[in-house]
């Protein structure tokens, strides 16, 4: 719902192809934790896009999930075409830190008057699971200071 609040908002005049995808949000975990990618994967993770009717005709892709931007070098080499990628890493961690704001119990983001005049970089997971965990290593060396559990009540 919120992605299509998005498209009504900014691009009601354009035409849209929505494609979602766990195959490449498993393949950005598995590049993550330093397993090589094989571009087989990629390309028919992407085929939802490049079999659909329109898929000649586009010439942006926005990367609309955290994970995505891990895999552009191995997406735009599975697009021959020129794309404009567009990373929406910025506007998801606005997002996420709007999301965690609404209550006292998931305010995990100082307000500005307390910010450290160094930033302190965190990871927040809300799912706990093994194959999660076995991300905080990689995440806490190449991406934050701290990786933390959250949990998000319904």
């Amino acid at each position: 719902a919120y992605t299509d609040e998005l498209i009504a908002k900014y691009a009601a005049d354009y035409t849209i192809i929505k494609v979602g995808s766990t195959a490449l949000v498993q393949l950005a975990e598995k590049k993550l934790r330093g397993i090589k990618i094989d571009q087989g994967d990629i390309i028919a993770a992407l085929s939802p896009l490049t079999c659909h009717p329109l898929y000649m005709s586009v010439d942006t892709i926005v990367l609309a999930c955290t994970h995505f931007p891990l895999l552009k070098e191995e997406l735009a080499a599975a697009i021959p075409q020129p794309i404009h990628w567009l990373d929406s890493g910025k506007a998801i961690a606005k997002r996420v830190t709007y999301l965690l704001s609404l209550n006292e119990e998931t305010n995990l983001i100082a307000d500005d008057s307390k910010a450290s005049p160094t930033p302190i970089l965190q990871s927040f997971f809300t799912l706990k699971t093994p194959e999660i965990q076995a991300l905080y290593p990689e995440l806490a060396r190449r991406i934050s200071d701290t990786v933390r559990f959250v949990h998000i009540p319904d």
